[in-house]
């Protein structure tokens, strides 16, 4: 059984559903999370407080997920560990690990897919 307790994770997406799916997986489990709407505000919340993983869609207004990763890759503080999902994207694994992801979680949700990026980062 996965042990998420202790654990911080930040859920950057536009969509609340997806938010809230992904949340309630994750507590299930133990782990703390915290969301933002856009790439922006989830900027804003790194820099502020500490995740141990941000999980982050790709195409949203204002700052995407590319947008995002690269400001997180930038950023001189305690850095969490990126995990990027899409429905849609160009961007493939090998292009968002190049970025500095862990992963790439495609939507809809296959929530064991999202769990064993999350096990092979330990």
């Amino acid at each position: 059984m996965l042990n998420l307790k202790n654990l911080r994770f930040l859920i950057v997406d536009n969509d609340q559903d997806i938010r809230d799916i992904l949340r309630e997986h994750l507590e299930m489990y133990g782990a703390f999370c915290d969301e933002a709407e856009d790439g922006l505000i989830g900027f804003e919340k790194i820099k502020n407080n500490k995740y141990d993983f941000v999980i982050s869609d790709i195409r949203m207004p204002n700052a995407s997920g590319i947008d995002l990763l690269n400001m997180i890759r930038d950023y001189t503080g305690d850095v969490p560990k990126v995990i990027m999902m899409s429905t849609f994207s160009d961007l493939t694994l090998e292009g968002a690990k190049k970025l500095g992801a862990l992963g790439l979680y495609l939507k809809p949700h296959n929530i064991e897919s999202l769990f064993e990026i999350i096990k092979e980062s330990f």
